[in-house]
């Protein structure tokens, strides 16, 4: 389990067989109170995370050493790896000749320790007239504060720019020295930046640096200093100035834009003159075609220099984020959008949630005979492996590998697939963190996207889906509804429109209505989440308010939904909920235990709300964290009698 926070998932068990497999069958298991505060991510370069040069695979747990250690082989396309020393030395071979498997885990491994690197931040903060009266603005400056004073390492060198309709470039010494300047070509670059070292402050140096954010938090002071300039700002200029800032060293760009119209206001593609801003004709938008390219090519340098962007861009009518974002994928950059106020969890649980269908979808491309490729080499051929195949990514700091189990008749029956984030801790030590995500692949699901106009076929169906759903009301009861809901699906399985099914119920407002009592939701939930594996991350926030009960009436789970189902860990203990039938004298072999001496208490959840369970967890004194394991099968639902509390220390692998 990771330290930090982990997801883990497997295939979904639908069958009696298939359950008896799985001793605890894992979907999806988070633990958002982790033991350690997950670290800064300050760089995040695709050359140094250690991954085949074949299929792009990330290293496992694991490595087939040979050549003593000079070689390894990869656990998923079996090709040879030069182990070079800078990166690999830390790393330890086990002598181990047995090839690793995907685990149904996250795991971490460091490869090189903390060298000494200069590391530089810019943060780009918008002071248009507009945005410093918000809200926004204060919050993001005080978040800004304290990353700053809490998060950043001391080799950390930091750099501060406003920009409005002008740029502005701060010298911190013992009197703050301001370097303004004006737009009035498309190239900031062009001037000569005198102090270019004394413009990047060392981190340590807090005291200065916090005198000039509570500057910066001065509003009245601020509105007197841009008043003249309300409208607009010079964002993508600023942005191509702090890449030039960084040079070839790389580094890190957090930028805070909050003004309309911000993607620009044509100064990146003409000249204008000094008075351009305080004239009376209406400001150059920066149209959408021209944003595209700006961030394509901001996108492109940014890889090629190792910088990472972090864009916090508050929505407007003028403001396209999804735009932004998708172009900057397609052009393999790093650079990332953020909306406002999200959490890094929050971040991540969205980009699984985002490439769950994506990876499901490709499972189904996959099927078709067109993607077994015959390679020559010398006047012989060999056919690649079938049952692996590496999909190329859209991020460079990202890949996925789809190990595609099959059967006589070549139709896959599961697939499995990471994706790996590399980054540096606060003490500068690299580390790789690799997510493995199963998925189930119905071999009832007919190859429907073999059709040319892909598109148009899935619209199609969409719009049926959509339809049917519209028929059912709020009005029904759950059980009434999922009855109906199951036997359609039954219907959409015969024909085989499943995958499309289940992207509409996950996004028909029917499964989102906000109107549904906690209880009724989690019901909804816990039968869809048999349908589709995209709709697990429906759960977490969900999970979130039964557990922490923020503004929630008090309520007791329906002892019909819990099975097996339900676990909250503690540090070093663990709950399990029993099925009713389960006696104590069988529970060692169910829970795979040596003794039931480990059992320290049973609480009665047939008399005992959820709350009231909780609080006597915390009694306990012990840090809550929760995880929670879900059937994809509902013919296991019993009801729940006892609920035992043992020492989880030797049995952490069984999660």
């Amino acid at each position: 389990m990771s330290e930090f926070v982990a997801f883990n998932s497997t295939v979904l068990p639908d069958n009696d067989s298939m359950l008896k497999k799985y001793s605890i069958p894992l979907v999806l298991q988070i633990t958002p109170f982790a033991e350690k505060e997950v670290p800064n991510i300050q760089v995040n370069s695709v050359s140094d995370m250690p991954r085949c040069a074949y299929c792009r695979a990330f290293m496992s747990k694991e490595m087939n050493w040979i050549r003593l250690g000079g070689k390894y082989i990869c656990g998923y396309c079996r090709h040879s790896n030069e182990k070079f020393y800078l990166r690999y030395k830390f790393m330890e071979r086990d002598g181990v000749n047995s090839f690793p498997e995907l685990t149904n885990d996250v795991y971490e491994f460091e490869y090189q320790k903390s060298m000494n690197t200069i590391y530089q931040t810019i943060i780009m903060i918008d002071t248009s007239y507009n945005f410093i009266q918000t809200k926004d603005y204060k919050n993001m400056l005080i978040s800004l504060k304290s990353y700053v004073n809490n998060s950043i390492s001391l080799r950390h060198y930091i750099c501060i720019i406003t920009y409005n309709t002008s740029i502005t470039l701060y010298q911190i010494g013992d009197t703050t020295r301001q370097l303004n300047f004006p737009i009035i070509d498309e190239k900031v670059s062009q001037y000569t930046i005198p102090y270019y070292k004394s413009i990047f402050i060392n981190s340590d140096n807090k005291q200065r640096i916090n005198e000039l954010f509570d500057s910066l938090l001065d509003i009245e002071q601020m509105k007197e200093l841009t008043e003249n300039n309300p409208r607009g700002c010079c964002f993508g200029t600023c942005l191509e100035l702090a890449n030039d800032l960084l040079n070839a060293r790389g580094g890190t760009i957090i930028s805070v834009c909050g003004t309309k119209c911000g993607l620009g206001k044509g100064v990146l593609s003409k000249k204008v003159n000094e008075n351009y801003f305080n004239s009376t004709q209406e400001p150059i938008l920066l149209q959408p075609d021209h944003s595209n390219d700006f961030y394509q090519k901001i996108a492109l340098h940014c890889s090629a220099v190792n910088t990472v962007v972090h864009m916090f861009l508050f929505e407007n009518e003028d403001l396209n984020v999804p735009t932004i974002s998708e172009c900057c994928h397609l052009t393999n950059g790093v650079l990332k959008v953020y909306q406002p106020n999200t959490t890094p969890l929050q971040n991540i649980v969205i980009d699984l949630s985002n490439l769950i269908p994506f990876a499901f979808d490709c499972a189904i491309r996959l099927r078709q005979p067109n993607f077994i490729n015959i390679d020559y080499v010398n006047g012989h051929y060999f056919q690649k492996t079938i049952t692996n195949y590496t999909m190329p990514v859209l991020r460079k700091d990202s890949t996925f590998v789809f190990h595609l189990s099959i059967n006589g008749e070549i139709k896959y029956s599961k697939a499995l697939f990471q994706f790996g984030l590399s980054y540096i801790t606060s003490d500068g030590s690299k580390r790789t963190r690799v997510f493995n995500i199963g998925l189930n692949v119905s071999s009832n699901i007919q190859d429907f996207m073999t059709n040319i106009n892909t598109q148009a076929t899935i619209n199609a169906l969409l719009s049926q889906t959509l339809i049917q759903a519209q028929q059912y009301t709020l009005n029904q009861s759950i059980s009434k509804t999922m009855d109906s809901l199951i036997t359609y699906k039954n219907l959409l399985v015969q024909g085989s429109f499943l995958p499309i099914y289940l992207y509409g119920m996950s996004k028909h407002e029917f499964f989102n209505n906000k109107q549904l009592s906690v209880d009724s939701r989690y019901e909804l939930l816990y039968h869809l989440q048999t349908f589709s594996p995209s709709l697990l991350s429906e759960f977490v926030p969900l999970l979130y308010k039964v557990i922490a009960f923020d503004d929630v009436q008090q309520t007791q789970l329906s002892s019909s939904l819990i099975t097996k189902d339900i676990f909250v860990l503690v540090t070093n203990q663990i709950i399990v909920i029993v099925p009713q039938d389960i006696e104590p004298i069988n529970l060692q072999q169910w829970l795979c235990i040596s003794s039931l001496n480990e059992v320290e208490s049973i609480i009665d959840w047939n008399t005992c709300l959820i709350k009231e369970a909780i609080k006597k967890i915390k009694n306990m004194n012990k840090m809550l964290s929760v995880v929670f394991t879900l059937y994809g099968s509902t013919q296991f639902q019993q009801k729940v009698s006892h609920c035992f509390i043992f020492d989880d220390s030797k049995y952490r692998q069984f999660l």
